[in-house]
């Protein structure tokens, strides 16, 4: 008997959809977890955007920060929440980002010798582009 392959309306959405010019894309945060990285163990934070406008309508986009290096997060959470993280830290539940919409600065990127989309920079979805963009 043949075993049947499942393909989801997401992996249709996600196959072969890399940006060719680097830019601003609007998206909205769809989904949030927690994975152990492969290496060592140690917390990746996932997060999941689905593509807004801008042409990217439907695409899927992921990025992720590690525990180990927490200080990535900041403009992302600056974007989310429109203000700075304060000067003095916090604990902050990524979780609650999921539905939130913003820019990403999006690159074509390769990796293993396939080219994908690479997150870079976060802005508000309203905003000017930031120093790490230009």
């Amino acid at each position: 008997m043949a075993t049947k392959l499942k393909i989801s309306p997401e992996n249709v959405a996600k196959a072969g959809q890399v940006i060719e010019k680097p830019d601003w894309y609007p998206v909205e945060i769809v989904n949030y977890e927690e994975k152990p990285a492969l290496t060592d163990g140690s917390t990746n934070y996932v997060l999941q955007a689905k593509g807004i406008g801008k042409g990217v309508e439907g695409w899927i986009f992921y990025f992720q920060f590690n525990e180990k290096a927490p200080g990535f997060a900041v403009p992302f959470l600056a974007a989310v929440t429109g203000k700075p993280v304060p000067k003095d830290g916090g604990d902050f539940d990524l979780s609650k980002t999921v539905g939130a919409k913003i820019q990403l600065y999006i690159i074509k990127d390769s990796y293993q010798g396939r080219a994908q989309n690479k997150v870079v920079d976060y802005r508000p979805l309203t905003g000017a582009v930031t120093a790490a963009a230009k």
